[in-house]
């Protein structure tokens, strides 16, 4: 097999002047490992984009300005999303153009928008398009591009494996085995594994792991390493938005740092196919590409990451914390920053655990999209998690019916601009006054009984998918017992713990909970946001609270604990 070829970059622009400009700019730039085109008009475009297909090749990026030769450049750029529809997408217009710009966002999706002129390219262009080639590289580019996964459809370690990869950006070669004449059978064929196929991953040195844990499959990849000392000045449990913003900010004071995260960067956040609404973002960004960033900055200021090894308890000794790992390892620190988040709220059916996974997913994995390539899927929900999965998902599936408890969609917590998309998206339906009465199948889903919430009528559909965001529940099991909580476990802090259950002189600090020393962020605090800036500015804020701490003469110990 011959190398493939360099993936390419698109810019195109009217002027002569201005698209030698762009080519020089970007060959200069990325030229030593991406092949760059130019163009002047539409036609011209496509006729690149047809030998860019024609080659082998995978677009990366594609930039256009406004007006081209023979006609807008949204043209051009909504093109390329349907013969590349993996290329980042950049608009460039003048300062005027704004708000067609911003119309463009909402309607076309844009990865970017740049106002011209995008000179000097060291300040005004480079620094964009780097963001969106390591984004894209993150999850298209080389690196672990010759992992491959083999297994049934409909396997629940098979869901899990690929979820755990999406998450952690790790591209990857999914080789269904369902159709029998099809590559995974005759690999799994070859590779003499019995039926059913066990959930297989083939390392790119050839090694083969059959039904590996998350542990073992992070190990193998490099996910995984062990925690490189036995003391830190802060432990953060949780690797959501809120705990790297505490990771980050707590570097850069020169402490030594572990971020303790379950299962990838990112948390629940990290699992959204579109954040809109974080300031500073204007075009979106993915989940995923906020954990990358995030997890990449965290790295920059020498913070350290500990993947798959859940913390399971948390221990005051003497003047320290201990936090113990589920691998039995004990992390002793001055203070403990709680940011583990929240789980997705079960359905409360007798037979739906024997499907999950098989079928019933909590959550919307991105990368199972398109396996629902003309397929009639469900979900239910109705907050912006459910919303954006909802129109991500449409983009394969032949419908996604989303099924909203509520009189109608924008009775729920869903914003009003996500609203308007989903009611206008030809491929969303739309159930109002429905929730989920049973599911059916024995080692899959195969269908739905749904109800009506007003007048009780149960009416049963086929289904072979159903993805459930409902709400969450705050994930603080580990934590009862040892700090105070809510009767429904979010982490009381600040003014909440004051009282019988707080032990010092002094009052306990921002989200400081009532054991001294241990503070909690993000959705897991009782009274938070529930935002993703939110949490943000909580992660920023409690270091300047854990630094108080460290000045201060604050002893860690345990002091009887109450739920109220």
């Amino acid at each position: 097999m011959g190398l493939q070829p360099y993936p390419a970059i698109l810019a195109a622009s009217a002027a002569q002047e201005r698209r030698d400009e762009f080519h020089d700019a970007l060959d200069l730039r990325y030229g030593s490992r991406y092949k760059v085109f130019a163009a002047a008009s539409m036609a011209e475009a496509d006729e690149v984009l047809a030998a860019i297909h024609a080659d082998g090749r995978r677009l990366a990026l594609v930039l256009s300005e406004l007006t081209l030769a023979d006609g807008p450049g949204l043209r051009l750029l909504e093109a390329a999303k349907g013969v590349h529809p993996a290329a980042k997408r950049v608009l460039i217009a003048d300062g005027r153009d704004a708000g067609v710009a911003i119309e463009a966002i909402n309607r076309v999706r844009l990865d970017r928008y740049l106002v011209n002129p995008v000179t000097p390219a060291a300040e005004r262009l480079y620094p964009d398009l780097d963001d969106l080639i390591a984004a894209w590289e993150a999850e298209f580019g080389d690196h672990h591009a010759e992992l491959r996964v083999l297994g049934h459809r409909f396997a629940a370690q098979a869901h899990e494996i690929k979820d755990f990869l999406a998450r952690n950006l790790v591209p990857f070669h999914w080789l269904g085995v369902d159709d029998m004449s099809g590559e995974g059978r005759l690999l799994a064929d070859s590779l003499g594994l019995s039926d059913p196929v066990p959930t297989t991953v083939l390392l790119e040195n050839g090694t083969a792991l059959r039904e590996p844990s998350l542990t073992e499959l992070a190990e193998a990849i490099g996910l995984a390493e062990p925690v490189a000392r036995h003391f830190y000045e802060l432990v953060v449990v949780g690797g959501g938005p809120a705990g790297m913003a505490a990771g980050v900010y707590a570097a850069c004071e020169g402490w030594r740092v572990l971020i303790v995260e379950q299962h990838a960067p990112g948390g629940q956040a990290g699992t959204t196919s579109r954040i809109e609404n974080y300031l500073g973002f204007p075009s979106g960004l993915t989940g995923g590409d906020l954990a990358r960033r995030g997890l990449e900055q965290a790295r920059k200021f020498g913070v350290e990451w500990a993947e798959t090894r859940p913390a399971v308890a948390l221990k005051a000794v003497r003047s320290y914390h201990v936090v113990v790992l589920a691998d039995g390892t004990e992390i002793a620190c001055r203070a403990v920053v709680v940011a583990t988040g929240m789980q997705w709220r079960k359905l409360p059916l007798p037979g739906v655990d024997r499907l999950v996974n098989r079928g019933v997913y909590y959550g919307a994995c991105l990368s199972e999209s398109a396996d629902t390539a003309g397929e009639d899927i469900f979900m239910v929900g109705s907050g912006n998690s459910a919303g954006q999965a909802a129109l991500h998902f449409a983009q394969d599936a032949r419908t996604v019916t989303l099924l909203v408890r509520e009189p109608s969609l924008r009775a729920g917590a869903i914003s009003a601009y996500l609203a308007d998309r989903l009611e206008s998206h030809p491929g969303v339906v739309i159930r109002p006054h429905t929730d989920i009465a049973d599911v059916a199948g024995e080692d899959r889903l195969t269908g739905l009984m749904l109800r009506d919430t007003g007048s009780g009528d149960i009416e049963q559909v086929p289904a072979a998918s159903l993805y459930v965001l409902i709400g969450a529940v705050p994930c603080t099991q580990w934590l009862d017992g040892t700090v105070a909580m809510t009767d429904d476990g979010y982490i009381l802090t600040g003014d909440e713990v004051k009282g019988p259950q707080w032990s010092l002189p002094r009052d306990p600090l921002l989200t400081e909970t009532s054991l001294p020393g241990v503070l909690a962020i993000g959705d897991v605090r009782s009274g938070s946001v529930k935002r993703v800036g939110g949490a943000v500015g909580e992660g920023a804020a409690a270091v300047q609270a854990v630094a108080a701490y460290l000045r201060g003469s604050g002893v860690a110990h345990p002091v009887p604990q109450r739920r109220r």
